[in-house]
């Protein structure tokens, strides 16, 4: 059937598959087929053509969802009369809303990936060696600290003790590398403790400083560090040479050897 403009049918006359889409009220909805849907635009359809509408009661009104009906599917036009026109709200059928059912549902937008934090800086390193003791019956024992700060600023501590008759030399070497970088950095220590003959029985040290090097190497030593103390005493052979390459080896030697104090 084809449509004259200004022609509608009466409600009574249409079908129930060529009835139009109404409010979930109206018992005829669900007998519609997708080729039986209609859109009407508001420019034709418009208030001010309503010659009739106060004849129209509230449920002879019909509300189009512009989601359900074509404009491709409006082939019997011609055969409406102008008794039972309809009464469209603006607000409720317009251009914009008017969005074809074949369309389908576009996917959300990807979204960037959220950047990861940086890896946090220690506050601080703390190495201590617990209480040093040496076999053989050597009357010396001992301990040793240190403290190293992102600032390049380092304290190292230590302390040994002779409790017999002969005097020793003593010595201790902190080994601390850094795995990122492959640099290692050595706190060597010399000293004597005596015995019965003239002088201290105690080695005791504190010794402060900065050197940029620790801070230049601070990332590397908060993302991975290994640590190594070595200590001895009458060492004749290598001395503190020997201990600090004891000591390096002990964390991997791959890199410089920087010796700080």
């Amino acid at each position: 059937m084809s449509f004259a403009k200004g022609k509608f049918p009466s409600k009574a006359a249409l079908t129930p598959k060529a009835a139009l889409t109404l409010k979930p009220t109206l018992t005829q909805k669900a007998a519609l087929t997708s080729t039986d849907r209609f859109v009407l635009e508001p420019t034709l359809v418009s208030k001010a053509t309503f010659t009739q509408k106060a004849a129209l009661t509230s449920t002879d009104r019909f509300v189009l969802e512009p989601t359900l009906v074509s404009k491709a599917a409006l082939t019997q036009k011609a055969a409406l009369t102008s008794t039972d026109r309809f009464v469209l709200e603006p607000t409720l059928v317009s251009k914009d809303a008017l969005t074809s059912t074949a369309t389908a549902p576009q996917p959300p937008a990807p979204q960037p990936p959220v950047p990861q934090p940086p890896d946090p800086l220690l506050p601080n390193i703390e190495i201590d060696t617990g209480y040093l003791t040496f076999n053989n019956g050597i009357p010396v024992g001992g301990y040793s600290h240190l403290s190293l700060f992102p600032d390049g600023n380092y304290n190292f501590t230590g302390h040994y003790h002779d409790s017999g008759v002969p005097s020793y030399n003593t010595e201790l070497v902190f080994a601390l590398k850094d795995n990122v970088g492959g640099s290692i950095f050595v706190f060597p220590h010399q000293g004597r403790v005596h015995g019965w003959e003239p002088g201290s029985r105690n080695d005791d040290w504190n010794i402060s400083g900065n050197n940029p090097v620790l801070a230049d190497a601070w990332k590397g030593l908060s993302s991975s560090y290994s640590s190594s103390v070595e200590y001895g005493v009458n060492l004749n052979i290598d001395g503190i040479g020997g201990l600090i390459d004891l000591a390096s080896k002990a964390v991997g030697l791959v890199g410089a050897v920087i010796a700080i104090v």
